[in-house]
Order: C-alpha cells, then sequence, then structure tokens
C-alpha cells in the first residue's frame, strides 16, 4: 500500500509513520501544498496513493481544503468511487462540525490525536484497506 502522511508538526508525522509502516510504503509532508503536487505526481506516473492521512489544520492549505481538491480532481477525471484515494482526517480538535463537514467533503474516517493503533486500524477497516483480521 502506498501511504501518504499529511501533518505540520514532525511528531505526530513520526508517530503515525511507526503506525503504518508495516502496512505500506509511508511518505511524509509538511504542508497540503506539497501534498497536492505529490498526489498530481502519483496519478501521472499511474503510481497513485492508496491511502492519504490529513492533519485538519495546516497552515498554507488546511485539510480540508485539500481533501476538497482531491475529491474535485478525481470527479473531473470520473475516478470510480472505488478507485479513489482512502482519506483519513487527523485532528487534536474533535468537534461535530468539523467531522460533519470533512465527511461531506468525502473523508474516509476521521481519527483524534494522539492516534491509538486501534482507532487507525479500525478506521483502516472500514475504509477497505485492511481485513478484519489485520484488527485483532
Amino acid at each position: 500500500m502506498k501511504i501518504l502522511i499529511v501533518d505540520d508538526e514532525a511528531v505526530s508525522r513520526g508517530i503515525l509513520v511507526k503506525k503504518l509502516e508495516g502496512l505500506g510504503e509511508c511518505t511524509t509532508v509538511d504542508d497540503g501544498l506539497k501534498a497536492m503536487k505529490l498526489f498530481d505526481e502519483a496519478i501521472k506516473t499511474k503510481k497513485p496513493f492508496h491511502l492519504i492521512t490529513l492533519d485538519v489544520s495546516m497552515p498554507k492549505m488546511d485539510g480540508k481544503q485539500l481533501l476538497s481538491m482531491i475529491r474535485q480532481k478525481e470527479k473531473a477525471k470520473k475516478t470510480p468511487k472505488k478507485d479513489q484515494v482512502k482519506i483519513i482526517m487527523v485532528t487534536s480538535r474533535m468537534n461535530i462540525s468539523t467531522i460533519r463537514e470533512c465527511i461531506g467533503l468525502g473523508c474516509n474516517g476521521y481519527i483524534s490525536k494522539p492516534v491509538s493503533k486501534i482507532q487507525l486500524l479500525e478506521n483502516l477497516g472500514r475504509a477497505g484497506l485492511i481485513s478484519p483480521d489485520d484488527i485483532k
């Protein structure tokens, strides 16, 4: 699995890499603009990401903006839903309005910091990236 971790905090990126490295190849970036560039390059080279974790709050381009742009690009390319990148939002602020907004924009999951392995695995399972047996 090809994974892109987008978070402006180095510690948070490191934690996610540790929790995800056994599941695939992790690439990390510290802002949404860099992530958008990598997403576009991956599509162009036909080596798309399978999973993107997005921090909700980042400078330059926040996670909600990036999520919206990715889904718009997939819609423009008529990417079937089953082939769209799975996007899990990650935040230290769990408020219902932000969660609803992200779901409306097309995220596949939502987890809070500090990220627990079980919370992460459950989201990956719901997104269809791992089987229920992997969660145990």
